[in-house]
Formats: C-alpha cells, structure tokens, sequence
C-alpha cells in the first residue's frame, strides 16, 4: 500500500512538472530581431539527423533581409539556443548563456555540430526556392511547385504545401546530414 502511494505521488509531482513546462513552453517569443521589413515568420517542429545521432524540437523563424533570428526550443518548449545572424556574423546564445560567433553561419554550425548548415540558402529553401548562390536542378508538380531541388550538395524534397503556396513539410539532406520541418505556422 505505501508502495503505492509513493508511485501516486511521484505521478502527481511528475505531472505537475510537465504541465508546467508545457504551459510555459506555449509562452509568446520575445525576438531580439525588430519586426520592420520582416520578410518571413515561421514556428515549425524539426528533426535532425546526423551519423547516428538525432534529436528533435521546435524552431521559431524570424527572417528579413540583412538579418535573421532562430529561437529553439525543446519539444517541451524549454529554449535551447538563440541564433541571431547579421551582416557582421552570426551569434548563437545557448540556454546556459554561452555564447559563440563566428563570420557566418556554416562555420559556427561546422565548429559546433560538426557539419555546417547553411542558413542563407534554408532562408530561400523554406520559401521553395532555389538560392541565388549557385546552379540549382529543380523539380516540379502539376501546378509548378516545386518538388525537389537539389543545390550545392543538398536536396531539398518538399511533400506538402499551404493553399497559398507555401511548404509546410520538407526534408533538406545530404550524406550523413537530414534536416525535416514540419511548419505549422507561417506569418507574411
């Protein structure tokens, strides 16, 4: 009988935490990034994998033209890290308040992942299009949208759109290296 007391009680703490930080992950942003010339806001859940390592959460996107600010969360909505990106470099603020910088984003992301990410193109990626960057091969449906695009080594498989025309699901990958959004939110 006390045995099952403890259990109960263990239960109603651990329930008690969840909830609280699922009631606290449901809190608004708060953007370093100014909301004049936004060019896109998106909150989408991610996945990523790498080698044989994974790990999934959330992101909330806020991009304009010269600068762009990433907030991830945890899939209990706890942040995890801040990426704020600008024409003087990229800076990521972890959960911890470690910071780090570099010139742009592949480089941070291939100094602390491992492989580097390049965010400059997921800007237009996520927009289902090519970047201006490089040559892209791009493939389309029946009412021309894209389906798959493949640019500088990545491909970028896009399986479900909005009625206004903008990804909600696609996979961005390479060998090793698999990115998957799942946007549920776009603003602009």
């Amino acid at each position: 009988m006390r045995v099952l007391l403890l259990r109960t009680s263990l239960w109603r703490v651990g329930f008690v935490a969840l909830f609280t930080l699922l009631a606290t992950g449901c809190a608004q942003i708060e953007w370093l990034v100014s909301a004049d010339d936004v060019l896109f806001e998106l909150t989408a859940r991610m996945a990523v994998r790498w080698r044989d390592e994974s790990v999934s959460g959330n992101v909330a996107w806020r991009h304009r033209q010269k600068n762009s600010e990433m907030v991830f969360t945890s899939a209990l909505g706890s942040t995890i890290a801040r990426l704020i990106e600008d024409p003087s470099g990229v800076q990521l603020t972890a959960a911890d308040g470690t910071v780090h910088q570099a010139r742009d984003a592949a480089t941070l992301t291939q100094s602390i992942l491992g492989f580097p990410v390049p965010l400059s193109a997921l800007s237009d990626w996520v927009r289902a299009r090519p970047s201006p960057s490089s040559e892209a091969v791009v493939e389309r449906d029946a009412y021309g949208r894209p389906t798959a695009l493949t640019q500088a080594g990545w491909r970028i498989e896009y399986s479900a759109y909005d009625n206004q025309g903008r990804p909600l699901r696609l996979r961005v990958s390479r060998p090793e290296i698999e990115l998957r959004l799942a946007i549920s939110e776009w603003k602009r």
